[in-house]
């Protein structure tokens, strides 16, 4: 399967000769912009203009979870070079919501150059399913 949805089946034909089947296929999840389907919003939201006093960050997911080992890091994007500004393991955050949104506390630090761009990156296992008790990131 390729990234934009669309099946690839190779089928042979005749002579030692190959043909490709191509087919669209409906897109079945909701991304919201965030290339995690488990992700229903952040705050703040994709794009948006940080403050530089902003205490806390939040993200908020389709199903109930619970905290894990893995980490959330907060790079500043210098010239194309990501630089960290804070790293948290997910059992230093907070739950709220129903346990569908997970908090997370923010350095005085971590967004203190304004005008900056900031992406955040989420290992694998920082929240996990309540229900099933498997890593969604």
């Amino acid at each position: 399967m390729l990234p934009n949805n669309t099946l690839l089946v190779a089928r042979m034909e005749y002579n030692n000769t190959w043909g490709f089947n191509v087919i669209d296929l409906p897109k079945l999840t909701i991304d919201n912009g965030y290339y995690n389907a488990n992700i229903e919003s952040t705050f703040p939201g994709i794009n948006s203009s940080i403050s530089s006093d902003i205490t806390n960050i939040s993200i908020d997911f389709y199903v109930r979870v619970t905290l894990s080992d893995g980490k959330l890091s907060i790079f500043q994007i210098i010239d194309q070079r990501k630089i960290l500004r804070q790293t948290t393991s997910g059992r230093g955050c907070m739950l709220d919501n129903d346990d569908k949104r997970v908090i997370v506390n923010i350095l005085d630090s971590t967004f203190s150059k304004s005008g900056g761009n900031y992406s955040i990156k989420i290992d694998n296992n920082f929240i996990k399913s309540r229900t099933y008790g498997e890593p969604l990131l």
